[in-house]
């Protein structure tokens, strides 16, 4: 694995699972009176945004388990929709998004960490995708499928 890829996504999934963390969190320690659904969600992703930190700490190692964990983490950043049923949006660490929404396209960069999910929204459509995650699943999916193919010791790869 490129030894600079590897560096980024350390730096990606553990800062932005860690940013996305601690701003998730935060709300539940202020004694904000929620719904039960809201502390449900904040919850979810409170546990999505760990698994990033700890998908980075595997990559770490260098291990196969690092590759594997870090390319679903990327999967749960690809998605971004936003409808009248269904919205949802994650990203940590950087997002370069790519949306389309009533014959119109966006293009936008993010930094930092976002979650959202809801029910019955009431949004017009909107649908898009990061390409910044979707590259970094592509590369993932390609060095495992590499590594696979090598039969190369996962430890000793630079």
């Amino acid at each position: 694995m490129n030894r600079w890829i590897r560096r980024l996504l350390i730096v990606l999934e553990i800062g932005g699972g860690f940013t996305g963390l601690s701003m998730t969190v935060v709300p539940l320690t202020r004694g904000v009176n929620m719904p039960a659904h809201a502390v449900l969600g904040f919850g979810v992703f409170a546990c999505v945004f760990f698994f990033g930190i700890v998908s980075g700490l595997m990559l770490v190692d260098r291990s196969e388990m690092g590759l594997i964990l870090s390319a679903v983490y990327q999967v749960v950043q690809i998605p971004i929709v936003s409808s009248s049923w269904v919205t949802y949006r994650l990203f940590s660490g950087v997002q370069i998004a790519i949306q389309w929404s009533s014959g119109k396209s966006a293009v936008s960069l993010d930094c930092g960490a976002r979650s959202f999910f809801a029910w019955m929204h009431g949004e017009s459509l909107q649908i898009g995708g990061n390409v910044l995650a979707l590259g970094l699943f592509l590369y993932l999916l390609r060095e495992l499928w590499r590594r696979e193919a090598s039969g190369a010791n996962p430890q000793n790869t630079s």
